[in-house]
């Protein structure tokens, strides 16, 4: 086993239905792992919305039912790996602050999309996205509706672009694919800009194949080392694309698996999280996976 697929692995557990997906993700993870799996349930209080509504509602009876929330998490996690060493942590403040701060130092932090407080139709929740751009460690989304055992033909989708923290992004995605037998499929995009805008500025038809010719040439030069020093047994397919990069990895998504993406991209920006990242996490149909990279 690799050096980096030790650490901790956290899941933020409230006992939504999302949170209920994410566990069997962090679960089998952690189990893939070997390592033990931690249990988060982050909350506020008091909360004076309530004062009015809710007058008789304690501090006691909300740390009551987080803890029979935990306690269900748990039962969950050890269902789907037997033996599964779990513990708990139950923090108060500001959910997404909380859940930051106590990830500090995880290997992946494992979440829904949304959470008791939104309804099945919010694409990410406020807690969510909050985090994916604040945790220092690695962040993996799931949505409800997502399936947390996909079928086994599924890839692991990993968008590359040459920024500096690439390699981490790329060793992410190999080392998922690894644990759950999957192939990997590497994707990159030739050109951030969009292509009539390109096509005018340059004069001039794109030529689609010589592009996408040249993004797969600069996949294999620069997966193709990490993936025979740290998992040659594995399939990797490399896909070259002459489309707005999150574009592509939308459409290569609806067939994946888990889709990697890293925290920053190509562009220089002091925002905590990129564009591509924003949109995927936003809309991908299947788990998505933000790397800190540095």
């Amino acid at each position: 086993m690799k050096s980096h697929d030790h650490g901790r692995v956290v899941l933020a557990f409230d006992g939504s239905p999302c949170a209920r997906v994410a566990a069997r993700w962090a679960a089998a993870e952690a189990g893939a792992r070997g390592c033990p799996l931690e249990l988060i349930h982050a909350s506020a209080w008091p909360l004076p919305a309530l004062s009015t509504i809710a007058p008789r509602l304690s501090e006691e009876d909300a740390r009551r039912t987080a803890t029979r929330h935990l306690d269900e998490g748990v039962q969950l996690c050890r269902e789907i790996v037997d033996g599964l060493n779990v513990d708990v942590a139950l923090v108060c403040g500001d959910p997404a602050e909380a859940l930051t701060k106590a990830t500090a130092g995880a290997s992946v932090l494992v979440l829904g999309a949304s959470g008791q407080s939104a309804t099945s139709q919010v694409m990410l929740g406020s807690v969510s996205a909050e985090v994916a751009r604040r945790a220092d460690c690695n962040v993996v989304v799931v949505r409800a509706t997502q399936g947390a055992t996909p079928r086994p033909s599924r890839p692991v989708v990993v968008g590359l672009d040459g920024s500096p923290g690439s390699d981490q992004v790329a060793r992410f995605g190999l080392d998922v694919a690894a644990r759950q037998g999957r192939e990997v499929m590497f994707v990159h995009c030739w050109s951030d800009l969009p292509l009539p805008a390109l096509s005018e500025l340059m004069g001039t038809a794109i030529d689609h194949e010589r592009a996408e010719r040249a993004s797969r040439v600069f996949l294999v030069e620069m997966s193709g080392r990490l993936a025979s020093e740290s998992h040659p047994e594995l399939t990797v397919r490399h896909v070259g694309a002459v489309d707005r990069p999150a574009s592509a990895l939308l459409h290569h998504a609806e067939g994946a698996s888990l889709l990697v993406v890293g925290r920053h991209g190509r562009a220089a920006s002091r925002e905590p999280l990129g564009s591509v990242s924003h949109a995927v996490l936003h809309y991908a149909p299947c788990p998505v996976a933000v790397v800190a990279a540095t």
